[in-house]
């Protein structure tokens, strides 16, 4: 089982080591500029890492809570920075899971401070985009390319603060040669053909996002309210009641499956084709759900 750790405050920078197994998974996925992704890790104040039983890096994500200005007032932000895994556990849900503890926390900041936060990344890559869709709340631009105009201004003043300079007429999530420097990976641009292939995503195409040339989507996202399942077990704890330990095990234990599923499949495809060996963690993970589906 993976353990993910959470680095605050940029307390990881000084770290070497870990460093270097940044820039070494990081180029799994991408062919990157070092210095940009240095840039990165020095910039931004908070590491998620999921790491194997041997405590080697299998996989991160970098974040940043800092503030916008949106006519005229400051407004509390996420910043989502660059993330990924290690090539041989591509498809197994580790960064997703670095990505929902990074909601989790954001919304108990939320709690914290009564204020709702504004999300916001960039990708050039269509799954990350669905990814969004399916981890976040108000994803946009949506589908089909539009926006609401709340969303709009603050794609502009995104664009304004990273130094885009748009056209009036221009689309406010199209970001043109925005990160020439970091491009996919070989192996990653394969495998997203692959998926395509069996999941076509056309909004990145519609609208002429060229890698290549460091074109870029922006997300405007917000911070999910909390699922169903933690409020009633938030209104548990208030009244004092505990659930039994077999039944809390269940829950959990189906909770995390579900989670999984959708990586497992894609993992499932991967391995029937050749594209990935399995691994010790992949088979375990599937006989968990195995055994999971066999209990009342």
């Amino acid at each position: 089982m993976s353990q993910i750790e959470v680095l605050r405050d940029g307390s990881f920078r000084n770290d070497a080591h870990l460093r270097r197994q940044i820039h070494d998974v990081a180029s799994g996925s991408f062919t990157h500029d070092d210095a940009r992704l240095d840039g990165e890790i020095d910039r931004l104040g908070t590491l998620y890492l999921s790491q194997d039983r041997r405590g080697d890096l299998q996989g991160f994500f970098l974040v940043n809570y800092e503030s916008l200005e949106i006519d005229g007032r400051e407004l509390p932000v996420l910043y989502l920075g660059v993330c990924a895994p290690r090539p041989d556990v591509k498809g197994t849900g580790k960064v997703v899971r670095l990505i929902q503890q990074s909601i989790r926390d954001a919304q108990q900041w939320e709690d914290a401070n009564g204020r709702k936060l504004i999300v916001w990344a960039t990708t050039m890559n269509p799954f990350v985009y669905l990814c969004a869709r399916k981890l976040f709340a108000d994803t946009q631009p949506y589908p089909d390319g539009t926006f609401t105009a709340e969303k709009q201004r603050i794609a502009q003043a995104v664009a304004s603060r990273i130094g885009a300079d748009l056209p009036a007429e221009a689309h406010p999530f199209i970001l043109p040669r925005h990160a020439p420097s970091i491009r996919l990976a070989d192996d990653e641009i394969r495998r997203i053909a692959t998926a395509c292939a069996r999941r076509p995503i056309s909004l990145l195409d519609r609208f002429g996002v060229d890698e290549v040339q460091g074109d870029r989507l922006l997300l405007v996202m917000e911070i999910p309210a909390r699922p169903r399942e933690a409020e009633l077990e938030s209104k548990s704890k208030a009244r004092s009641l505990t659930m039994p330990d077999p039944a809390h095990r269940r829950l959990a234990e189906a909770a995390e499956s579900a989670e999984r599923i959708d990586a497992l499949k894609d993992s499932l495809e991967d391995m029937k084709s050749g594209r990935v060996a399995p691994t010790e963690e992949m088979l375990a993970d599937m006989q968990r759900i195995l055994e999971a589906k066999k209990r009342p």
